[in-house]
C-alpha cells in the first residue's frame, strides 16, 4: 500500500447516492450523486480552488474490488 503523508485520496464512491453509509459512502444523501465519475470528481476539484491533483484510472478501492473506479490524490496543503 502506497502512503504519502502529504496527500488525501479521493475515490468517487464516497459520492455515491446508491452507496450506504455502510458500503463507503461519506457525505450525506443529499450531497452525494448518482453514478459519480473521476473526470466529475476533478472538476469538481478545480472549482474548488484545487490545483495539486494527480489522477489514477484504473484503480481499485480496497472494499469494492470489482468496481474500477480510479482515484484522485489531493494535496493537503491545497485542500486546506
Amino acid at each position: 500500500m502506497v502512503t504519502h503523508p502529504d496527500r488525501i485520496v479521493v475515490w468517487p464512491g464516497y459520492f455515491d447516492s446508491k452507496t450506504s453509509r455502510r458500503s463507503g459512502r461519506r457525505v450525506s444523501k443529499n450531497r452525494s450523486v448518482v453514478n459519480p465519475t473521476l473526470d466529475g470528481l476533478a472538476f469538481a476539484a478545480r472549482s474548488a480552488g484545487i490545483r495539486k491533483m494527480k489522477r489514477e484510472e484504473k484503480t481499485s478501492h480496497p472494499s469494492r474490488p470489482n468496481q474500477q473506479e480510479g482515484r484522485l490524490w489531493i494535496s493537503i496543503s491545497d485542500a486546506l
